[in-house]
């Protein structure tokens, strides 16, 4: 709402009524345009002079709102009087002095606003500040009568506050320059009919204020050219991305009009009767709670058995959304599930394991999710990128951690996880040498980093020892 600040004293629609009866045709001609600047500053705030004069604007740009030249006259002495500290290139609404000194513009608006544009003395010679002392006294009528008599030689020179407007016009953005106001003019505009025309131009101004900020803008539907199609260096072709539920065929039970085909069906989820792919009724239930809380140990071993029989993955339904959920609730199962989609064989597997694994290096760092990398790394083998990348992940937790006893905690089991790796020769320790001795330096005061370091140390040592004997035994020969 324009006037929002100021309806603590007086309502929104009483300032429309206000706005309305200023710039009305009656009262600029009646009262001189002090009179009028001391009318508006009554009504109108500090805090609302930018809405205020937003609304002025609104009314220039909309012929049936003020349609004779000394209600424009009015309207823009107002929006000077409201931005009168400041010289006129510096007012928001410069742009409406410039649009009426056009050579469109009636000649009496066009001398009026070139005086306006050299009342400070920084934008021109001449004396234009004692002459607006004597328009103040005047009514809007009488000088629009004055100024129409004379010829544009009475123009005063605004090239300094043209080329000011320029300049400031030119730190503005291209798309923001080409938004436009959301309100169109009437391209018919209707004749008011005196003396209820300001209470219609009063409840316009009213309807219309919510829309005042509203503009279209390019930025938003602006046309964007599709990129090119990728060249590859090497020439090979992309990899195809093929969606976890590749399968389709048609179902179609040839029992449905049967006479006992409802007791066939109770029967059938009784005793969890597999479909197509070999996933039982029964195990989609099981994993549908896996998802969403801790099964017991029961539980997890039938998921296993059940698995045994499962055909095609796809039908499991176990996508990579599901992995967070299910490694946090039931990392055993997670391990379970995640083996039978890696050593499943089918077109797209390999596109589907990638996926996974790389849904598994995102994962939140926890007990439960190096539990599962470790026993995956015993099960079957994993790309050496896979497990660097989910080691580097896993040490750049542990420094972010703010928490040092939640950190302590997190950087022993790190450093657990780590041996076992290294001992059971799951990870080169060559390859990320200087990324976890730095680790462990940085940790060095908790026990189980400094007996990683020792670890380390000690094969780093063990493999310069063999590569020095095999190297003078080569020299022998």
């Amino acid at each position: 709402m324009v006037f929002s600040s100021s309806t603590q004293e007086i309502g929104c629609a009483k300032v429309a009524v206000a706005l309305s009866r200023i710039l009305g045709d009656e009262f600029s001609c009646e009262n001189s345009l002090d009179n009028i600047s001391a009318t508006l500053n009554h009504y109108v705030s500090d805090a609302d002079t930018y809405q205020v004069a937003q609304t002025i604007d609104f009314m220039l740009r909309h012929p049936d709102m003020l349609p004779t030249k000394h209600q424009k006259a009015t309207a823009l002495f107002l929006m000077y009087e409201l931005f009168k500290s400041e010289p006129l290139y510096f007012n928001p609404f410069a742009h409406v002095f410039v649009e009426m000194l056009d050579n469109q513009s009636p000649m009496s608006l066009r001398i009026f606003c070139s005086h306006l544009a050299n009342v400070h003395g920084d934008l021109g010679d001449s004396p234009a500040s004692s002459v607006l002392h004597e328009m103040l006294r005047k009514t809007p009528k009488i000088l629009v009568h004055e100024f129409e008599s004379l010829s544009s030689q009475a123009i005063l020179d605004t090239t300094s506050f043209l080329s000011a407007v320029a300049a400031e016009m030119e730190s503005m953005p291209s798309v923001e320059k080409a938004a436009v106001s959301a309100i169109i003019a009437n391209p018919m505009p209707q004749t008011l009919n005196p003396p209820n025309s300001y209470i219609q131009i009063a409840k316009t101004i009213e309807a219309a204020l919510p829309c005042l900020d509203a503009t279209l803008n390019p930025a938003s539907f602006i046309f964007r050219i599709p990129p090119p199609v990728f060249q590859s260096d090497d020439g090979s072709d992309l990899i195809w991305m093929n969606p976890l539920d590749s399968e389709h065929k048609f179902q179609f039970d040839d029992t449905v009009f049967s006479e006992n085909s409802s007791n066939k069906a109770d029967q059938a989820a009784d005793t969890g009767s597999s479909d197509a792919t070999g996933v039982s009724t029964h195990l989609k239930n099981l994993l549908e709670s896996a998802y969403k809380t801790t099964l017991s140990n029961d539980q997890l071993a039938e998921i296993k058995n059940e698995l045994k029989s499962v055909k095609n993955t796809s039908g499991l339904r176990f996508c990579v959304g599901h992995l967070a959920a299910l490694t946090e609730h039931n990392p055993t199962a997670a391990v379970d599930l995640l083996l039978k989609v890696l050593v499943s064989s089918g077109e797209g597997s390999e596109h589907q394991m990638l996926e996974f694994l790389k849904a598994l290096v995102n994962i939140e760092m926890s007990v439960h999710s190096m539990e599962v990398v470790n026993r995956l790394t015993n099960e079957v083998e994993l790309p050496n990128e896979f497990i660097h990348m989910y080691i580097s992940n896993c040490i750049q937790t542990c420094e972010a951690i703010q928490d040092k006893f939640h950190q302590n905690r997190l950087v022993r089991l790190l450093c657990v996880f780590l041996q076992s790796l290294i001992r059971n020769k799951v990870v080169n320790v060559s390859d990320l040498m200087v990324e976890m001795q730095a680790f462990c330096i940085e940790f060095s005061g908790i026990r189980e980093a400094a007996a990683l370091f020792r670890l380390m140390k000690s094969l780093d040592s063990g493999s310069g020892s063999d590569a020095s004997t095999k190297q003078s035994a080569n020299g022998k020969n």
